[in-house]
């Protein structure tokens, strides 16, 4: 009775260090003839008999002969090193994400439309302009022959501003270019340029421009073309625009 005993103590322990396998990953036994059978968890051993609990949860019993256990532990054991790497691989993953979303900027919020900015065509111009609207003195641009450009250059502390201001004398009247420059690190959109000019004889002409979205350090030139011939006294501009920023 006691060699039996410890022959049975010595067939099972192989498998009581098998570690169970997980709900959605059977246990599987290698046969002596290669064959694969899926079991719910490790088989217990009683002498030539081997006790099996099958996927369904029935319960089943082969001699011992006909399961290679060197096989088995094996198996189960490359089993278990595969899931514990693909476990690893999901949670670094996971950490990976989690820094990636916590090092991602803001979702930048959509400010009201800010108030304009007005540049006179003055040579006598500040070298930054006010926050909101700026009004500068005015004086007269003394364009007047044909073909004739000048230029003037300005600056702002502004998210969007008139930087450079080109002024051709034509046959039907005149052509300005406004080029608008961006100081806004996150850019700017739905920029409209106002442009305003008010002849010596005190008529005035509008005209407005769509620059649409501009980026940082980016520019672009608003076109105007004047069809009078009257000299001008001023000319000023409005630009508007949508500034976004992260809180």
């Amino acid at each position: 009775m006691t060699t039996i005993s410890l022959l049975l103590c010595f067939a099972i322990l192989p498998f009581q260090n098998a570690a169970p396998a997980p709900h959605d990953h059977p246990y599987e036994v290698v046969l002596v003839n290669d064959k694969v059978l899926k079991i719910k968890e490790p088989p217990l051993f009683d002498g030539k008999m081997a006790h099996l609990v099958l996927l369904n949860g029935q319960k089943s019993t082969f001699p011992t002969k006909m399961i290679d256990q060197q096989k088995t532990l094996e198996r189960n054991r490359r089993l278990a090193i595969h899931r514990q790497a693909v476990l690893f691989q999901k949670e670094q993953e996971a950490e990976a994400a989690a820094e990636k979303a916590a090092a991602a900027p803001a979702e930048p919020e959509q400010e009201e439309e800010r108030g304009p900015i007005v540049l006179t065509s003055t040579r006598d111009l500040p070298s930054t302009a006010q926050r909101d609207r700026v009004s500068l003195p005015t004086s007269e641009t003394g364009t007047e022959a044909l073909g004739e450009t000048k230029e003037r250059r300005f600056t702002s502390n502004e998210d969007a501003y008139v930087a450079r201001e080109r002024m051709t004398k034509t046959a039907d009247g005149y052509r300005i270019d406004a080029e608008v420059n961006v100081n806004q690190p996150l850019g700017v959109n739905n920029v409209q340029v106002k442009m305003i000019v008010t002849f010596e004889n005190e008529e005035r002409v509008e005209a407005s421009e769509p620059l649409g979205d501009l980026k940082y350090g980016a520019s672009k030139i608003a076109k105007f073309n004047i069809r009078k011939n009257e000299p001008i006294a001023t000319v000023s501009y409005q630009v508007r625009y949508i500034t976004t920023r992260t809180r």
